[in-house]
């Protein structure tokens, strides 16, 4: 533009370009001219084809650039083209007076179009900043300005750190202060990504720090290199690459990306020494490699994740021949520790720490030990079936099923409720006798799986297997002596842990309406060791008072009890330890709180004609009754038995075919304990656990 505009205004006064008239040309007067001497008016002139204006006698000549022409005034009046019609051959205008008015209107041309110009750009930077505030813009200006980092400060520049260290103006003494300050935990927190294919934990991935090698900071090495960068990045960029990057920062948004670019295409070294983030430079850190200590980490971390060639590993139990049915032994693998050490130290030396080393291996040549292991019958559990309940003996014959075979892994936590579940008609269980938050007796579905687990907890405990959890009923079952039984529900479980270190296998055994078994198979004692259970009175409960119920359909004077009340008692169990019958270690096993419950007694409260009460019990199953004759006054007894459950729904059909009947297992001895005296109980009744199973 600026280029069309002078050739417009030579066109219309030719003669020296404007832009290289000295200043004081406009002060000088015309030779002849009085000083304040106003110039005429210009006339229109046009230049003809050889661009000399007609019935002027100056010549025009060409300057050496060729863009202006030069007058050359001396040449003689009259010599020249013949003037074309129209023009005057009267007295010439003052050449000087219309130089300076040219020069005056173009000086105020040039003035407006910078201002113009000016305005652009800052509306240019206006739409450019996108909304941000007038201190981004200040702050884009200041980048503009500065470029990257170009601050010339005494010492290091404040944009140089390493971590969360500022170097600005530090000396070396107090950098080095600060790092032993904080080295640990920077070399903590630098890590090397392990990527682990052989994982058998299937984690896959691991790490281990600077400070787990034993590398530690070079901080001399890490200051030199901060002193380097400072003199790198004070050096000014040429005067093309400030126009460049001006022009970038006002008419590109990408100005900051483009100055560091830009920086490190002439100073690759800057990217050897550090990271350049939100304008600040990150010094790499420098490392020091101590060989021991990295050979020793190395080989602490290998044995960590070196696999073991596999032992005996059994995943089926054959209830055939009783025996397991092992898998082939896995191989074993050890880390290439050597080519571990190098790959850790090229990273450290080149400071690639955030690429992954992915672990090598070989194969081991190590044999497993071959064990002389003797497997088979470790224990088991017996008990008899007395509830006369065909339904609920059905549901104690399918527990038995569901575990029959079942095999535990070393280390693996067993737990009967979630192996046992669900208790529905679906999963072969039907209706049968439990008991209810009151100590009663009602029908519900799944009834008698409590046999199943005190049946198995005796075998595990004679196993010694680790017992995690157990509960015992709230009143003693009938099945089982106290301190052994096993209760099992919604809230309650029985758990145990396989820590024999090999494989092990339950067994179930259903007798038709006799009894229910728990064999456990594994690796054997030594011969003659056996392990037995304990338990020992401590208290008891006295039974609360029964309550009274008016029943006036019984004849007057006639008590009848409904419920019987339950007398509660305290019990401790104890893990006993025989060789050859003789014991020989005893440790506490648990201890056993069983409820007290009131009784319920229906009267009529009439006077009799007698001097006699009857006292009937009801039998609530056959609706027969029982009299017993006691003197007037005297109270009633409560010592009959248990009441017999309600008659169950219509029974299930058998479910699957049952395991072979074992070898003979003699029984379970009862250790006797004298009958103690009845004392008032230690504690308070517990709260009520909920359903339980008899």
């Amino acid at each position: 533009m600026t280029n069309k505009k002078n050739e417009n205004i030579s066109n219309k006064k030719p003669g020296t370009p404007i832009n290289r008239q000295p200043n004081n040309h406009w002060n000088q007067n015309t030779a002849g001219s009085p000083k304040n001497q106003t110039a005429r008016p210009l006339r229109e002139v046009k230049l003809n084809n050889n661009g000399i204006t007609p019935g002027a006698n100056i010549r025009m000549t060409r300057v050496n650039n060729g863009s202006s022409l030069k007058a050359n005034r001396g040449m003689k009046p009259g010599v020249g083209k013949k003037p074309e019609p129209g023009f005057s051959n009267g007295p010439k205008p003052n050449s000087n007076n219309k130089k300076k008015t040219s020069n005056k209107i173009l000086y105020l041309i040039y003035t407006l179009a910078g201002i113009a110009l000016i305005l652009l750009v800052f509306t240019v930077i206006h739409f450019m900043k996108d909304g941000k505030s007038e201190n981004d813009v200040s702050e884009v200006a200041k980048t503009t300005k500065t470029g990257v980092v170009t601050q010339a400060e005494e010492g290091i520049s404040s944009s140089i750190y390493f971590g969360d260290i500022c170097l600005g103006g530090m000396e070396y003494a107090d950098f080095e202060k600060q790092m032993t300050e904080k080295s640990s935990e920077t070399l903590k927190n630098i890590k090397i990504n392990l990527e682990n294919e052989k994982d058998v934990n299937q984690k896959k991935e691991s790490s281990l720090s600077a400070l787990d090698l034993g590398i530690i900071l070079d901080f001399e090495k890490i200051y030199k290199n901060a002193e380097e960068l400072n003199e790198l990045i004070k050096q000014e960029p040429s005067k093309k690459s400030k126009t460049t990057s001006l022009f970038l920062q006002v008419v590109k948004a990408e100005t900051i990306e483009d100055n560091t670019k830009d920086l490190l295409e002439k100073n690759p070294r800057i990217a050897e020494l550090a990271d350049i983030e939100d304008n600040n430079y990150k010094l790499h850190p420098v490392f020091v490699i101590d060989e021991i200590a990295l050979k020793k980490a190395v080989e602490d971390f290998s044995i960590e994740v070196e696999i073991k060639p596999g032992k005996l590993a059994a995943t089926t139990f054959n209830l055939e021949t009783l025996e397991f049915e092992f898998v082939e032994v896995a191989k074993g693998y050890k880390l290439d520790t050597e080519k571990l050490i190098d790959k850790l130290k090229q990273a450290f030396s080149e400071n690639k720490l955030n690429e992954s080393i992915k672990l090598e291996f070989v194969e081991s040549d190590e044999v497993p030990e071959e064990e002389d292991v003797e497997f088979g019958l470790i224990s088991s559990g017996f008990t008899e079936l007395v509830s006369h309940d065909p339904a609920r003996d059905s549901n104690v014959r399918r527990v038995a099923e569901l575990l029959s075979g079942f095999v535990i892994q070393p280390g693996e936590e067993f737990s009967y409720w979630t192996n046992i579940n669900p208790i529905t008609e679906e999963n072969g269980y039907t209706y049968g006798g439990a008991i209810a938050a009151d100590g009663s007796y009602e029908s519900v579905i799944g009834g008698g799986i409590c046999q199943g687990s005190s049946t198995l907890y005796l075998a595990a405990v004679r196993a010694d297997l680790e017992i995690t959890e157990r509960n015992n009923h709230t009143i003693p079952s009938a099945y089982a002596i106290e301190g052994i039984d096993a209760m099992v529900s919604e809230w309650s479980d029985l758990k145990f842990v396989n820590n024999t270190g090999y494989p092990i296998a339950i067994v179930g055994y259903y007798v038709d309406s006799t009894s229910v078994e728990f064999q456990i198979y594994g690796k054997k004692f030594p011969p003659g060791v056996t392990i037995d259970l304990d338990p020992h009175f401590i208290s008891q409960a006295a039974a609360k008072a029964p309550n009274k119920v008016v029943n006036k359909d019984l004849e007057p004077g006639e008590e009848v009890v409904v419920k019987n009340g339950i007398i509660g008692s305290y019990w401790s169990t104890d893990k006993v330890y025989y060789r050859d019958g003789i014991e020989y270690d005893r440790v506490h096993l648990n201890n056993s709180y069983y409820w007290s419950y009131a009784g319920t007694i229906e009267y009529n409260p009439d006077s009799p004609d007698s001097t006699t009460t009857k006292t009937t019990t009801k039998k609530t199953t056959t609706e027969k009754t029982s009299t017993e004759e006691t003197t007037a006054g005297e109270p009633s007894g409560s010592t009959d038995p248990a009441p017999v459950t309600p008659d169950p729904a219509p029974i299930t059909p058998d479910p699957a075919p049952i395991t072979p009947d074992p070898a003979p297992v003699t029984p379970d001895p009862a250790p006797v304990t004298p009958d103690p005296p009845v004392v008032d109980p230690p504690i308070e009744n517990p709260p009520d656990p909920g359903e339980a199973e008899p």
